[in-house]
């Protein structure tokens, strides 16, 4: 069994003593450390970090401070920093969980000590560095104390921390807060291993959130949300050895003054102020255009989807909306139609609309009691069609199928959990993939895998999750093969939902490993913006777009739709 060491954090707000957490095999053969701070506390996701190496042995090594007349005393300048302490208690201060040792099945505590350096930095004592290599550990997982200054006799054993910020940029702290200052559209987050030179460590995994403007306090929350899986992944690279290429050469940041912490303020409050007018009067109008792409022979590379779109930005067909629907989005090719999602304005639902594209009309209509239907998905599999709509409303996802009957089939897909969010499907080496988002995970894009369409021996691909961004992190269009190579296109939501995809090209995919890597952008220029999705089969080629438009009712209408 393993061990660990943790450090934790400090004022306690409730006791947790478990939670039930995704965890993995942790296969490394040493012990692991893990440090605590004297007082027993960590914030609610580091919690969530250790429950998920629960099953192994954990050493909690409690730290405390060594003082005496000579000991350097660290002293904050609360008055020079008095507004950004306010932001930090109403927007940062997460909860505390004090950790209770017999909720870990295999643990055990000891105590070690360090003394403050003259520069802040905290070093441990010899004699807690020798009981610490007399353990042997294969890693020491770092929850809390200051800045740990690493002895030489320390350097040959990884010491892993985290870090909310893409170091390549920002560097310090407080996390978030600079960010959202230079006006980033996303927080990044690594998990390192330590070195004496501040968050510019070897990085073992890196994900990112969306920063929204107008709130601090979600911005943060959302980052920290997707900790523990960053955690998970880390440790999976450092057994294997991996590390991520990515520089640490930002520029380190140190805590606000009074005068740009009110600049911060009043910058988030105007932010606030925009996005409420938006919401009150503003909507957006969302369309499908196609075109009979005879362009498409002209295709050399992937991205040329992209250029032919952009090329007749101004020359193609939207979709005539019937007068029951506010809007159509969400286009896939079913046969030589196009089949989209349309809300419904009476129910304020989306249902799915099977479109005649010589007359606009509506052949078919899919709809569930109350519930909301999207993002069509559509494949064909030895003959029979299959469609793997959005099902995030429901308790268990669903798909429609038929064969050459024409009898229309909905089954539920009762492995999965709950109802998944933008489902994508291929076959690939006889094998049937489905990328989805899960609800409450929105940019956490998900890989399963099965052995038939239905997918009722479906498994978590061991590289799940597979993005970790607003980038790319949620599924937009069909996933296609060109020249041997398997593609997909992922939403690009850093900025405004639904304003441009990405292309990724998938380096490997199989039951045991996933690589993919970006390969192109694009979005319309104004004043049409997008696209949200994109679909093409044979001749034909669609995607939908929307433009923005004054309403005076737009946000009774939002308001309505949460119901």
């Amino acid at each position: 069994m393993n061990e660990i060491i943790i450090i934790l954090n400090k004022k306690i707000i409730y006791i947790i003593s478990s939670y039930h957490v995704k965890s993995f095999k942790l296969q490394m053969k040493k012990n692991i450390f893990i440090i605590l701070n004297h007082d027993l506390l960590i914030t609610e996701w580091q919690y969530k970090c250790l429950l998920k190496i629960k099953n192994h042995n954990l050493v909690f090594l409690i730290s405390n401070e060594l003082k005496s007349e000579n000991s350097f005393k660290f002293k904050r300048n609360y008055l020079k920093h008095f507004i950004y302490y306010i932001i930090n208690i109403i927007s940062i201060r997460q909860k505390m969980v004090k950790v209770k040792f017999n909720a870990f099945k295999n643990s055990s505590y000891k105590k070690i000590f360090f003394k403050t350096k003259s520069n802040s930095w905290e070093e441990l004592n010899k004699e807690s560095i020798e009981e610490i290599i007399l353990g042997n550990p294969s890693l020491i997982y770092k929850c809390g104390m200051g800045l740990l200054y690493i002895n030489k006799e320390l350097k040959n054993i990884p010491i892993i921390s985290h870090h909310h910020g893409d170091p390549s940029k920002f560097r310090g702290r407080p996390a978030g807060f600079y960010e959202l200052l230079k006006g980033e559209k996303k927080l990044g987050q690594i998990v390192q291993l330590l070195s004496n030179k501040l968050d510019s460590g070897k990085i073992l995994y890196y994900g990112e959130t969306k920063i929204y403007p107008w709130s601090y306090k979600q911005t943060i929350n959302e980052s920290f949300k997707i900790s523990p899986i960053i955690f998970e992944k880390a440790l999976i690279n450092l057994e294997a050895g991996n590390f991520i290429n990515k520089e640490s050469k930002g520029k380190n940041y140190k805590l606000p003054s009074n005068k740009l912490s009110i600049f911060f303020i009043y910058k988030e409050i105007s932010n606030l102020i925009k996005k409420l007018i938006y919401g009150l009067f503003w909507e957006k109008s969302w369309q499908v255009g196609y075109m009979n792409a005879s362009l498409i022979s002209e295709i050399t590379k992937p991205d040329d989807f992209f250029k032919i779109i952009s090329k007749n930005s101004k020359n193609f067909r939207p979709i005539k909306i019937s007068k029951d629907y506010s809007f159509y989005a969400d286009p896939f090719i079913l046969d030589s139609n196009i089949i989209v999602e349309g809300l419904n304005k009476k129910s304020l639902k989306g249902d799915l609309l099977l479109i005649d594209i010589n007359t606009d009309s509506i052949i078919k209509k899919f709809t569930l009691e109350n519930k909301h239907l999207s993002y069509p998905y559509t494949i064909e599999f030895s003959g029979g069609k299959y469609i793997y709509p959005d099902s995030g409303a429901l308790v268990n996802p669903i798909f429609y199928s038929w064969k050459k009957t024409n009898f229309l089939k909905k089954s539920f897909m009762n492995k999965f959990k709950s109802g998944l969010i933008d489902p994508s499907v291929i076959k690939h080496n006889g094998l049937y993939y489905l990328f989805a988002n899960i609800p409450n995970e929105k940019y956490i894009l998900r890989l399963w895998y099965a052995s038939n369409p239905e997918f009722n021996d479906t498994k978590e691909h061991p590289k799940s999750p597979i993005c970790l961004s607003p980038d790319g992190g949620r599924s937009g269009g069909r996933i296609f093969k060109f020249k041997d190579n398997l593609y997909r296109y992922g939403q690009q939501c850093s900025s405004d939902y639904g304003n441009g995809l990405l292309l990724f090209r998938i380096e490997h995919l199989s039951e045991s490993n996933f690589f993919e890597k970006k390969i192109s952008n694009f979005k319309f220029n104004k004043p049409l913006k997008g696209p949200h999705n994109i679909d093409f089969f044979n001749d034909l080629l669609t995607w939908d777009y929307y433009t923005e438009r004054f309403n005076l009712f737009a946000g009774f209408n939002r308001i309505m739709e949460k119901f």
